[in-house]
C-alpha cells in the first residue's frame, strides 16, 4: 500500500499499527522518484564532458565507462550494465559521487553541483562543443 504522507499521515499510521498486530515483522521504505533532469544535466554536461576530455574519451565513451565502472552486475553468468534512467534521485547522487571520487582518484577534479558556476557551465560547453565539432 502506498500513502502521501503529506495527506494520509494518520491512515498510513492506522495501517502500520494493523499490519503490527497481524505480524512481527513488516517492510516499510521510502519511494523516490527517478533521476530528476538537474541531475542528469549535470552529469551528462559536467561529469561526463570533464571525464572524458581528461582522458580522451567522447561524452558518450566516458558515460558508458562510468556506468560500467559503478552500475554493472552479474545474472546467470552474464554481465549488464544497469542504466541511468533507472536510478532514483539517491541512487544517481552516489553514482555521481562515486564517478566524481573515481575521477579524483585519477587525476581528474570534477566540481560537485554546488560548486559549479556560469562561467564554468560556459567553459564546460566551449569544451563540449569543441569535442562534437
Amino acid at each position: 500500500m502506498i500513502f502521501d504522507l503529506n495527506i494520509n499521515l494518520n491512515k498510513a499510521l492506522d495501517y502500520i499499527n494493523r499490519l503490527a498486530l497481524a505480524s512481527n515483522k513488516i517492510d516499510i521504505k521510502i519511494l523516490r522518484g527517478k533521476r530528476s533532469l538537474k541531475q542528469n544535466a549535470y552529469f551528462h554536461g559536467v561529469i561526463c564532458t570533464i571525464f572524458g576530455n581528461q582522458f580522451g574519451l567522447t561524452h558518450i565513451e566516458a558515460k558508458q565507462d562510468l556506468a560500467k565502472e559503478f552500475l554493472s552486475y552479474e545474472k546467470n553468468g552474464t554481465n549488464y550494465t544497469k542504466s541511468t534512467s533507472d536510478l532514483n534521485t539517491l541512487e544517481f547522487e552516489q553514482f555521481n559521487s562515486q564517478c566524481r571520487i573515481y575521477a579524483s582518484n585519477n587525476g581528474c577534479w570534477i566540481p560537485k553541483p554546488n560548486e559549479t558556476t556560469d562561467d564554468m557551465f560556459n567553459e564546460i560547453e566551449k569544451l563540449n562543443n569543441r569535442i562534437y565539432d
